[in-house]
């Protein structure tokens, strides 16, 4: 599988205005997965429940939860992806 590099991807939570960002490895790939313990190294409790409410993420300076959906086998983030400005997605290479 080829590697392309890294992104940084902002997104908004559904229902929310705060834009938040995560990084991700860029691969060939279906879907775009998550490290729990990537995400739990910046600052935020990871949590999995028996219940809807008890599944989210929160960073723990800021207080800002995240809400996960069981689907499957899988944890799902429902995000809103903020487009990033002109300047962001391309630099001039030298």
């Amino acid at each position: 599988m080829d590697h392309f590099g890294s992104k940084e991807v902002k997104f908004r939570s559904q229902g929310k205005n705060k834009v938040m960002k995560m990084g991700f490895e860029v691969s060939e790939v279906k879907k775009p997965l998550a490290a729990v313990w990537r995400i739990a190294e910046q600052g935020n409790l990871v949590q999995f429940g028996p219940g809807e409410s008890d599944n989210f993420i929160r960073n723990l300076q800021t207080g800002e939860t995240v809400m996960m959906r069981k689907s499957g086998r899988s944890y799902v983030l429902d995000v809103e992806f903020v487009a990033a400005e002109p300047a962001e997605s391309f630099h001039r290479q030298n």
